[in-house]
């Protein structure tokens, strides 16, 4: 099992096995239900993160909704496929709908990947109405304008795809989102582990996994 001095911020020893470990719950993960959108047949189950494949970074995202003001703000985290925080962001953008809302976490992890200079990203994020027409081929013809810039993003000289996740895999986002602070209308970046989020990017990868009902 990885220590959380190895998932944590200063160094993660790289090793033959683990990367084996890795790739074989990437194949498992790849052809379950937890890496498709939701069907309305599912049943109560259990469900945990799945890494993207090696050489890959995973970027988690989520939205909140600030009860007092009624502001809404992106979060999300960079992680690479053994799990190892790489970045965490928020940002204020103000009162929108719940799917502004989410493509605006993306948008933003995205421009944070890049910057970061990785070639392979997979986004995770458990909204179907975001997920699902970025996945498709007309997405760049889709009226929402943050669809289109996220489709722009996609063209440039790296990899990307997007993955439906339960909301119950994307725990680690969730806390982050509700624990980092409202930012005031600007990106803010987290390059150090909130406390205890450790323990929930262990859980990510080593269990037990979070149960999950039925839609």
């Amino acid at each position: 099992m990885l220590s959380a001095q190895e998932l944590g911020i200063d160094s993660h020893p790289y090793c033959t096995a683990h990367r084996a470990i890795i790739w074989a719950r990437h194949y498992y993960s790849a052809i379950s239900k937890l890496q498709r959108l939701p069907s309305s047949s599912s049943t109560a189950s259990v469900c945990q993160w799945s890494p993207p494949p090696s050489q890959w970074v995973c970027l988690n995202t989520d939205k909140g909704v600030c009860t007092a003001t009624k502001l809404a703000k992106t979060s999300g985290l960079l992680r690479e496929s053994y799990g190892t925080w790489i970045r965490g962001y928020n940002h204020s953008i103000g009162i929108v709908d719940a799917l502004t809302v989410e493509l605006w976490a993306i948008h933003d992890g995205l421009i944070a990947a890049w910057e970061l200079g990785f070639e392979f990203v997979r986004v995770q994020s458990n909204c179907t109405k975001a997920i699902s027409p970025l996945s498709a081929d007309n997405a760049s013809r889709d009226s929402y304008a943050l669809m289109k810039s996220i489709h722009s993003l996609c063209q440039r000289g790296w990899t990307i795809d997007f993955v439906w996740i339960p909301r119950e895999a994307n725990q680690a986002t969730n806390h982050l989102n509700k624990n980092l602070p409202l930012s005031q209308f600007e990106q803010v970046y987290l390059d150090t582990l909130l406390a205890h989020l450790g323990d929930l990017l262990i859980r990510d990868i080593n269990g037990p996994p979070y149960s999950r009902g039925p839609p």
